[in-house]
Parts: C-alpha cells; sequence; structure tokens
C-alpha cells in the first residue's frame, strides 16, 4: 500500500514538473513577443504552485483514520487590464487556475477562480460612482467543518458605490451589494446564501490619503435552499454602525482601523441571534527603505471561517515584518495567535428554543515565512513555509499542520 503512494505521489511530482517545463518554454516565446510589441493596461501570465501538505484534512490527532499528507499542485492563468480614459476608470484582474491533489485524492481536484472587475466614473473633487464585481471560489477549509468532502465555495458579489463632495472636506456616501454563496457539496446546499444590504454615511477627507467614514447599514440574508434545520434559518437581518479611519503620519506610517456595532437577529432561531464590537486597526510602519513592520489587531463577530452556520467571536493578533534584502531578493514573515469562542451552536427544540451545546473554544497559533526572488522583471520564484497549530477544549477540533512550497511566476 505504502508502495503504490509513493508511487502515485512521484506521478503527480513528474506531472507537475512537466508543467513548469512547459510553461517556462512558452513563457521564453511569449517574453519576445511582449518585448517586441508592449499593450499598455494590458498584462497577462500564469504560473505553478507546488506544495507538501503535511495533514490535509486538519485532522485531529484522536482520529483513529491517522493524518493525511499530500502534495498539492496549482496551475492558473493571470490576466489584468487597468486603462483610464479622461473620468472613467476600468479594470479587471482575473486568475483561473486548477488545484490537483497527489495520493489517490484526485476526487478533491478542483477549478479555483478569483475575479475582481469594475467601473468608476467621475472624479473625487466631485460626484463619482462605481460598480465593482468580485467573484472566488475555492474548496472549503477543512478545519472549518466536520465532513472531509470536496466541497468547493463560490461567492460573488455586486457592489455600487456613491460619493458626492457637500461642503468643504465633507462628502455624502453610500453603498448597495448584493453577494451570493453557492457550494458544490449537496448536502452542503442548506448553507447557500443571498445577502442583499446597504450602507449611508458621511466621509471627512482632510489631506488627500487620509480619510474619516461614519457609516449605518443594514443587510438582510437569506438561505433559498434551507429549511429551518439546527444550523440554517430561513433569513436573518443585520444592522451595522461603523466608524472608520485611514491616515498617513508621515510617509512612513500609516493607520487603519474601523470599530463598529453589529446586530444580527433571526426569524426563527433567536438563540443564535447576537451583537456587539466587530473592530480591527493595522498600523503599518517603515523604519528604512528595506524595513517594514505590519501590526494588526481584530475582533470580528459572525461566521467563523468558510462555514456560515458556525458563528463565533474571532479575536486575532498578527504582525508581520517584511524585509527588502536586495533590489530583486524580498523576505516577508507573518505570526499571529487566534482566539474564537463560539456561540450560537445549540439544537433546535421548538421555535424560539433550543438545546445548549458544549462550551466551544479554539486557540489557533500560525507562522509562515516567505522568500521571494524577482529573477526577470517578469518572471518570479519563490518559497514558502507556513505551519499552524489549533487547541481546541474539544479534542476533535484540535489539528497541526505544516506546508512548504515553491512557485514561479510570469507575469508580461
Amino acid at each position: 500500500m505504502k508502495m503504490k503512494k509513493a508511487a502515485m505521489e512521484k506521478a503527480a511530482m513528474k506531472k507537475a514538473a512537466t508543467a513548469l517545463l512547459v510553461l517556462l518554454g512558452t513563457v521564453f516565446v511569449a517574453a519576445d513577443a511582449r518585448a517586441a510589441e508592449d499593450t499598455e493596461g494590458f498584462h497577462f501570465g500564469g504560473g505553478v504552485n507546488a506544495a507538501n501538505d503535511s495533514n490535509v484534512f486538519r485532522t485531529s490527532p484522536t482520529d483513529p483514520a491517522g493524518v493525511t499528507s499530500a502534495y498539492v499542485t496549482t496551475l492558473y492563468g493571470l490576466a489584468s487590464f487597468d486603462r483610464t480614459y479622461g473620468q472613467q476608470h476600468v479594470f479587471a484582474n482575473v486568475n483561473f487556475g486548477r488545484v490537483l491533489y497527489s495520493g489517490g485524492l484526485s476526487p478533491y481536484d478542483y477549478s479555483s477562480q478569483t475575479v475582481d472587475a469594475g467601473y468608476r466614473l467621475g472624479s473625487w473633487q466631485r460626484f463619482n460612482v462605481g460598480i465593482e464585481w468580485v467573484r472566488s471560489a475555492a474548496q472549503v477549509n477543512f478545519g472549518d467543518t466536520f465532513f472531509k468532502v470536496p466541497d468547493v465555495v463560490t461567492r460573488d458579489s455586486l457592489t455600487v458605490d456613491v460619493d458626492q463632495p457637500v461642503i468643504g472636506d465633507w462628502h455624502l456616501v453610500g453603498n448597495a451589494t448584493g453577494s451570493f454563496e453557492r457550494y458544490s457539496d449537496s448536502l452542503s446546499s442548506v448553507s447557500n446564501l443571498d445577502r442583499f444590504g446597504g450602507q449611508v454615511g458621511v466621509r471627512y477627507v482632510p489631506i488627500y490619503g487620509n480619510r474619516i467614514d461614519l457609516y449605518l447599514g443594514q443587510t438582510r440574508g437569506r438561505y433559498p435552499n434551507g429549511a429551518t434545520t439546527a444550523f440554517n434559518d430561513a433569513a436573518y437581518r443585520d444592522r451595522l454602525a461603523d466608524l472608520s479611519v485611514s491616515w498617513h503620519f508621515s510617509g512612513s506610517s500609516r493607520l487603519d482601523g474601523h470599530a463598529g456595532y453589529l446586530q444580527r437577529r433571526n426569524n426563527t432561531l433567536t438563540f443564535r441571534d447576537f451583537s456587539g464590537l466587530s473592530s480591527d486597526l493595522t498600523w503599518v510602519w517603515a523604519p528604512t527603505g528595506k524595513l517594514t513592520l505590519t501590526l494588526s489587531g481584530s475582533r470580528v463577530m459572525g461566521a467563523a471561517g468558510d462555514v456560515e452556520f458556525l458563528t463565533a467571536a474571532t479575536k486575532t493578533l498578527r504582525l508581520a515584518p517584511a524585509w527588502q534584502a536586495t533590489e530583486k531578493i524580498k523576505l516577508e514573515v507573518a505570526l499571529y495567535r487566534s482566539v474564537r469562542d463560539y456561540f450560537g451552536q445549540g439544537l433546535l427544540l421548538a421555535p424560539g428554543g433550543s438545546l445548549p451545546a458544549a462550551t466551544h473554544n479554539d486557540t489557533i497559533l500560525g507562522g509562515s515565512l516567505t522568500a521571494t526572488w524577482a529573477m526577470e522583471r517578469w518572471l518570479t520564484l519563490s518559497a514558502d513555509l507556513r505551519a499552524d497549530h489549533r487547541d481546541s477544549n474539544l479534542p476533535s477540533w484540535a489539528y497541526s499542520d505544516r506546508i512548504a512550497g515553491i512557485s514561479v511566476r510570469v507575469w508580461l
């Protein structure tokens, strides 16, 4: 059995190596063409990432099935367009890929997507309006669910925002957003979610690049495929008051943050109602031209990870230094600690009533080290090491995982 598994992993690595060679060969041809005719505002490329994941399914050490490791290869293509025509700005960034698992895990292979496209009309000094579409598609994080099945969640959001200067440095602002989540696994379809909402507020812009926003908003959420179950309600409503700040103290120091109060009320499962502070604060400091330090802290209420039915108050601290060692080599480190206190996980007994679930608390420690080498303007190599460890008062939720990977990216 072990020999068979080793042979399959070796075959997967051969496929990845072959794909990499084909990609590099194509790149050299495309690079010559690109040098001959440069198209302003449009770029394209692709890449390969090969990684070894020591615990693909984020399995607890107490699980009798044991831990599964595998090689994960990602092949992807990139395209970007960014143009300004007078007071009109059009942009699009697209990433389509294929994620491949070794070790007999091919049923988990899936197609990944990331799209960010938009259009804006107007200028900062006068009325302007924008529309933006964002899409992502990826396997649900196995650490957030007991069901270790192929399940790709596709998220789409469409946002329209307006900004109208009124007096001096004061602006009236507003936005409307519709978002949709769809799960590929049939058993997860009850978690499909539609959201529609909007916000209105004021913005103060004393110096270009600095701003203070105050918003009031409301969002309606609906589960189109889910009858009321122990995990999902037919619908809910969120109300939010939010104050956000983005401030440049100097060319080397910036502070971004927001403090908001979120209230959720469910139509039926009232024991899942919650309200409280959701906030984050990020400080970016560049003490030298080569060194950047980023320190952030947050407290977020709502969905814990990729699965909507898990709700928690999540507190996170993160430190991320980055060092530009040379003109072409950059080193990045990230360390974080996250604490999750879950709530609203009871079982429905009667409308509005529940059987309380066991207390659930997680502590997650993690870190990463990434080295990036820009060999040429169009060719980048990188290597990264990542590790995270989760302790939980529920043993089945604990796990440890390590990932080591290398990647090649071409950008023309």
